[in-house]
């Protein structure tokens, strides 16, 4: 394989991996809010509404310095050719052993561009958002799961139970209001 077949193979790979991770996050969000009314159906996972709104953002951020990598090597691709010299006009710098007359030389070495740091520092910070992201949505999968479901408690001298809905807390006149909920577990007869 010649070194512009490797490069360009690199290349592909580079925007082939870039494009995967935007996919990805575009379909994480996507399935998040076509799912809203679903994730957030129980208190538990209410309660933990912050945690997916992080990782959403991150998937967002991921999303965007995923763009900005293309741009990046979209723009190596469209770069010049690197200055080439021949015998004719002999370099400042020490010629290979293996040097035909005729034969150009490259003035730099044949590194990928890839590795140019602006792409580098695109598909890093992608690539650790994108991380970051699955593990915030994972702490956010364990914290809705493990709270405890608050079950309906029993009312003294009836059968019926009570669930609180809400707790409101007035500062203005120092009470405290429970909204509740009366649950008769036998259907009326």
């Amino acid at each position: 394989m010649s070194e512009d077949q490797r490069i360009t193979k690199s290349f592909d790979f580079a925007a082939d991996v870039t494009k995967q991770l935007i996919a990805l996050s575009t379909a994480i969000i996507s399935l998040c809010v076509a799912f809203t009314d679903k994730i957030f159906s129980s208190s538990a996972a209410q309660s933990h509404s912050t945690v997916l709104l992080i990782a959403l953002l991150f998937f967002v951020a991921s999303i965007i310095f995923g763009i900005f990598t293309l741009m990046a090597l979209a723009g190596h691709l469209g770069r010049p050719k690197q200055k080439t010299s021949t015998d004719a006009q002999p370099l400042q710098e020490e010629q290979p052993e293996n040097h035909q007359p005729g034969q150009q030389i490259n003035t730099q070495t044949a590194q990928s561009p890839i590795y140019n740091g602006n792409v580098r520092f695109f598909s890093m910070w992608q690539m650790t958002l994108f991380v970051a992201a699955i593990i915030v949505a994972m702490v956010y999968v364990w914290k809705a799961s493990s709270t405890p479901v608050e079950t309906p408690s029993p009312i003294k001298g009836t059968e019926k139970y009570m669930k609180v809905i809400r707790v409101s807390d007035y500062s203005i006149e120092n009470s405290r209001v429970k909204d509740t909920l009366f649950i008769d577990p036998r259907p009326n007869q």
